[in-house]
């Protein structure tokens, strides 16, 4: 938060610097508590103020314009709130666009729609944070999650280490302007610990994603599934949430895209090298644990090679790409 000198609060920042100016202004005065309840208040009209104003805009502003012009989460639900109108109008032929978009007329607010599941957007303000590809596993994902929500059940992705659990919950989170908590579970986690952690998320409606679930003992999942319970009304943990099986993504795919976001123009044959490479390194390399040829390890070289592709845009893009590949210690 930004405090002017005599302490009137008017802009916020995100962890990467985006700066929005809030809708109204505030004065810390009173209860800790009270004045930052009306500064999350405060944050949701900024949010819902910006998006408004830009879906007025974006029909008369050239695109390449109005992306420069807003924050990034505001960029991202105005794109994918045009794009779901201009499908819908495409559609209209044959009257098959009321039947698939009965609910497109002007709301207040944006309402996210997946399938029979709906959702008000949270307008939580998340920052100019990154994005996952959205590949066939992730869509799969997102079905299945939000069908869930829309029962009031929850979710339980399940899967290899490196499919995208955990960041594939976080961006659906992201994609309906919601709070999520990655929390590492283990061992040593107890029941009165878990206990705060449902009653403060009960009282802030965020959503928490508990990493390594299967690592609390027993005992102790046996008074997490009554707590849940209480919270859901329900009777049994495993009617609770819904699973999900989160298969090997599409390496490919996901590099090619992220290739392209970070500006290389021969992304797709590069993708194509270098899945290739980490792909043979796992299978004749050492399959010790402490060597990791999976996604996270993709991803940090491409992340590294894109970050080197601003610094130096020249550059050659295979020399770029290889560059990371030897500080990884892979050629």
């Amino acid at each position: 938060l930004h405090f002017e000198e005599d302490l009137n609060i008017t802009h916020m920042y995100s962890a990467e610097g985006e700066e929005i100016e809030l809708f109204r202004t505030i004065y810390p005065t009173g209860n800790v508590e009270d004045w930052l309840l009306d500064v999350e208040k405060v944050m949701k009209e900024s949010v819902k103020d910006n998006i408004e104003r830009s879906l007025k805009t974006y029909p008369e502003t050239a695109r390449t314009e109005w992306v420069l012009i807003w924050p990034g989460q505001v960029v991202i639900a105005g794109c994918q709130t045009f794009w779901t109108m201009e499908v819908s109008e495409a559609l209209q032929t044959g009257d098959l666009g009321s039947r698939l978009f009965p609910k497109l007329s002007s709301q207040d607010d944006l309402r996210v729609c997946a399938v029979n599941a709906e959702f008000l957007y949270g307008y939580e303000y998340l920052g100019n944070t990154g994005r996952l590809v959205i590949t066939p596993l992730t869509d799969r994902c997102y079905l299945t999650l939000t069908g869930a929500l829309h029962l009031k059940f929850g979710g339980a992705p399940a899967g290899p280490a490196g499919t995208g659990k955990t960041e594939t919950t976080k961006d659906l989170g992201k994609a309906l302007a919601i709070q999520t908590v990655v929390f590492n579970c283990s061992d040593q986690l107890d029941f009165l610990a878990m206990g705060k952690f449902l009653k403060g998320l009960a009282s802030s409606g965020a959503w928490a994603c508990f990493d390594e679930f299967n690592r609390i003992d027993i005992e102790v999942l046996s008074v997490v599934a009554q707590q849940i319970t209480t919270i859901q009304k329900a009777q049994e943990q495993r009617a609770l949430f819904r699973p999900v099986a989160m298969m090997v993504p599409d390496y490919a795919m996901i590099a090619e895209i992220s290739l392209y976001s970070f500006g290389f123009s021969n992304a797709k044959v590069l993708a194509k090298k270098i899945t290739t490479t980490f792909k043979l390194s796992s299978e004749q390399l050492s399959s010790q644990d402490h060597y990791d040829f999976g996604m996270r390890a993709v991803k940090t070289v491409i992340s590294a090679a894109g970050n080197l592709k601003r610094e130096n845009p020249v550059m050659d893009e295979v020399l770029t790409l290889m560059q990371q590949c030897s500080g990884h210690k892979v050629i």
